[in-house]
């Protein structure tokens, strides 16, 4: 499934459309801080238990 976001305008109010659309913003961001710092961004998950 696809969907078609635009992430200039406001969240949608529904889900699942307004997961894809925090989703798309995350995207976005972790681009836009790749490009700024030249390397790909990382994480790191640690659990406990």
């Amino acid at each position: 499934m696809s969907y078609d976001i635009d992430i200039t305008k406001t969240p949608p109010a529904h889900e699942p459309e307004r997961q894809y659309y925090y989703m798309a913003k995350a995207k976005d961001f972790v681009e836009k801080k790749s490009k700024e710092i030249g390397r790909p961004m990382t994480y790191f998950v640690k659990t406990f238990g």
